[in-house]
């Protein structure tokens, strides 16, 4: 909640905008700032982010490769590759760990550039089949956002 209350802050301290309400609903975060009070909402999709989803795709291509230790990747480029042990390509809540796997051994991903497989993949990985692409679409029951809209994400 603190997280994204304070990149709130920034954005519109930035954007010299302090004077404007938030709508009111049932995930607000109260705070008061200059005199003037606000209520934000903010939530974290843990699992929808850029990065777990490529830790979603590589997962997902590590599980359908077999037993090979290089692994294509249509979304790298060709010529890029990345080296990972298993114990860092499953350090994560949003992937599903094998039972028994050795965490020292490593896979190589080695980028094809298949812009079009690459796709594909994500939207499977992505899976927004019930979201109809409209405008007040999200996920987990997130109210449809109205006025200005601004994400903060951190990497961790």
């Amino acid at each position: 909640m603190e997280e994204g209350a304070y990149g709130w802050i920034t954005i519109n301290y930035l954007l010299e905008s302090f004077i404007k309400t938030v709508n009111k609903t049932d995930s607000a975060f109260n705070l008061q700032l200059y005199g003037y009070k606000y209520e934000l909402y903010t939530h974290s999709y843990l699992c929808f982010g850029k990065d777990q989803a490529l830790r979603k795709l590589q997962v997902y291509l590590h599980k359908t490769a077999g037993s090979s230790p290089v692994i294509s990747h249509p979304c790298y480029h060709v010529g890029y590759n990345l080296s990972l042990t298993l114990n860092d390509l499953y350090n994560s809540p949003c992937v599903v760990k094998p039972n028994n796997f050795n965490t020292t051994a490593t896979v190589l991903f080695s980028g094809t550039g298949d812009s079009f497989l690459c796709l594909s993949l994500m939207e499977n990985i992505v899976n927004l089949t019930d979201c109809a692409f409209s405008p007040d679409c999200g996920f987990s029951g997130q109210p449809p956002v109205n006025g200005e809209f601004f994400t903060s994400q951190t990497v961790k």
